[in-house]
């Protein structure tokens, strides 16, 4: 079972109330009499921050692994189906993890299909997600050069809340497992506010 440091909950949990709260309490106080858009398609588009761990199974070979750090994501999607979506998302690291300055997280693309189960009416939906990651860390002087590339499957899951008129808010929280091979893999935690258009 993967192990989150201390300074990596603490942080994830802050961040998720500092963007939960104010948008649970526009949900009490906005007009929801329209019908829920379980069923409803389109596009959407959300603000994300990440807290990630970078683990490594193989030893101390990267000075950023084992670390947590902090992430600002971009994400837009379509839903196709009451079950399906697909989305993309493009990240950038806000947060040094090395403290000695070695390496930095920089970047991230990524692609995915969304598998998801909305709870009738209520606005609540579970999903699950899979695609591939294009990841940029700043490696200088521990493995050559700037700009190392840590490519992979990853995968996760989480819960939306959508609310306001016709569904049109969303909040969500997600936990996704990059794997990028060689005993090295990142998880991150994720809260995010997005509209569906």
């Amino acid at each position: 079972m993967l192990m989150f440091r201390h300074t990596f909950l603490n942080k994830a949990l802050i961040t998720g109330i500092l963007v939960s709260v104010p948008g649970l309490a526009f949900a009490q106080t906005t007009d929801t009499s329209k019908d829920r858009g379980a069923d409803k398609t389109g596009a959407y588009v959300s603000l994300a921050i990440e807290a990630i761990e970078l683990n490594s199974f193989a030893g101390d070979s990267f000075s950023l692994f084992g670390e947590a750090t902090t992430a600002a994501a971009i994400r837009g999607g379509v839903v196709v189906h009451r079950y399906f979506a697909v989305e993309g998302e493009a990240a950038i690291g806000v947060d040094n993890a090395s403290d000695d300055g070695i390496a930095d997280y920089e970047s991230r693309f990524a692609g995915y299909g969304r598998a998801r189960l909305p709870f009738g009416d209520t606005g609540f939906e579970i999903f699950a997600r899979a695609g591939y990651a294009v990841t940029n860390i700043d490696s200088r002087n521990v493995i050559g050069g700037d700009g190392d590339g840590l490519n992979g499957i990853s995968y996760g899951g989480g819960l939306a809340f959508n609310f306001g008129n016709a569904d049109q808010f969303q909040l969500r929280m997600d936990y996704t497992e990059y794997n990028f091979g060689n005993d090295q893999d990142a998880d991150a935690l994720a809260f995010s506010v997005g509209y569906n258009f």
